[in-house]
């Protein structure tokens, strides 16, 4: 297994992967939410509900008693308090973004991060409300709204085709990535800034994992370990 070293700066890094785990409990009882939208009992495979939204790649991220799916229609839903047959858990608001995403999203400090999968555009969506925070200033008004005023580049990512990977959160620091094998680091937030661009030599097939103060990438020719020289 190649194993290589870049530095990331001196950043503290997330001791385990921060990839959305679509599995949370409701009245003391476990279920899974697939993308597909339903809510499965883990005991016994019964479906309890289904249809709530549709999405083909991106993976549903549960807060406290919140579902959200962000997606090309994203929406956040309050689970219900007991888990039964035929519940329905409550819309709390719906936003629609363009484009289409393959990335899973990222919730910090009150703000849903996700990352379109051809053009490589931050969105950044209120957890609250779900107003798109990264329309560009007039775009409500302008002629031009929609696809080319909502998102904001990010300077650094190339992807060959697509982005399949989802956003990692640090404890100070995000990570995103595009298929090129480009990673950038930015701060969190609503003004975020670019801290770092860092370059493998080999394609990004899926979301790196995260363990202790190493990274590792699994390309399309081979697995690297990225971290500090030793």
């Amino acid at each position: 297994m190649p194993r290589t070293a870049k530095r990331f700066g001196k950043r503290p890094l997330p001791s385990r992967p921060t990839a959305p785990r679509p599995i949370t409990s409701i009245g003391g009882e476990q279920v899974a939410i697939t993308s597909a939208g339903d809510i499965v009992r883990l005991a016994d495979g019964a479906i309890l509900c289904s249809d709530l939204f549709a999405s083909t790649f991106t993976t549903p991220l549960i807060e406290g008693n919140t579902l959200y799916l962000v997606d090309a229609v994203s929406i956040a839903m309050a689970l219900p308090l007991k888990a039964e047959k035929g519940m329905r858990p409550r819309e709390l608001w719906k936003t629609t973004l363009p484009g289409t995403f393959m990335a899973s999203p990222l919730l910090r400090d009150g703000l849903l991060y996700t990352i379109e999968s051809q053009k490589c555009r931050l969105h950044l969506l209120d957890a609250a409300t779900g107003a798109d925070l990264s329309v560009s200033p007039g775009a409500v008004d302008s002629k031009d709204a929609g696809e080319a005023a909502s998102g904001w580049k990010i300077d650094g990512l190339k992807p060959a085709h697509f982005a399949y990977a989802s956003p990692v959160a640090a404890s100070e620091t995000l990570y995103f990535f595009d298929d090129a094998g480009n990673t950038v680091v930015l701060t969190p937030g609503r003004e975020h800034k670019l801290i770092r661009v860092n370059k493998l030599d080999d394609s990004l097939i899926g979301t790196p994992f995260f363990k202790n103060q190493e990274i590792i990438f699994r390309g399309n020719e081979s697995i690297s370990c990225i971290g500090e020289n030793p």
